[in-house]
């Protein structure tokens, strides 16, 4: 005769109490419209995290554009012109780095908020020239969703509004 052997698991998970404040509710609203009408550039040589961001950007109100990298980056940016609001730029690419774009890009649109990306700030920020934190910022790979957020609000709803 066999015996078998069982196992009991018992999970505690937290219970929510409260219902989610009317106050966030209607930040997260506010956010959303003061972002209407703006557009954002996702320039990032992986693919899953351009989708990923243009899910998140599209969801807070933000008309997204995406590039693969820095040469299809400049096309982009001299084709819209002042119609684009704001480049969020990953640092380390094939082909024209996210430095070299980021200079070029400096040229033809000069006040253009650019905010750069890494998972390495490190060793990026100390190569970037004429860093300034009225047009210039930078986020942290990877991705905090409210974190991005609050730097992309810092430069749309305050500098270009």
């Amino acid at each position: 005769m066999r015996f078998l052997r069982t196992s009991t698991f018992t999970v505690f998970l937290p219970i929510q109490t409260e219902s989610p404040s009317v106050e966030a509710a209607k930040d997260d609203t506010d956010e959303a419209e003061g972002f209407k009408n703006k557009s954002v550039l996702v320039v990032d040589d992986e693919a899953l995290l351009r989708q990923v961001l243009e899910t998140i950007l599209s969801a807070a109100g933000l008309r997204v554009f995406t590039a693969c990298g820095g040469e299809e980056a400049l096309v982009i940016v001299e084709e819209m012109g002042s119609e684009l609001d704001l480049v969020i730029l990953d640092i380390t690419m094939p082909g024209l780095s996210g430095i070299e774009t980021r200079l070029q890009i400096r040229q033809q649109s000069p006040a253009l908020p650019i905010i750069m990306s890494s998972g390495h700030p490190e060793e990026a920020l100390d190569r970037l020239d004429d860093w300034s934190t009225d047009r210039d910022g930078f986020i942290q790979k990877p991705y905090r969703n409210q974190a991005l957020l609050t730097t992309i609000k810092k430069f749309l709803l305050t500098n270009r509004a």
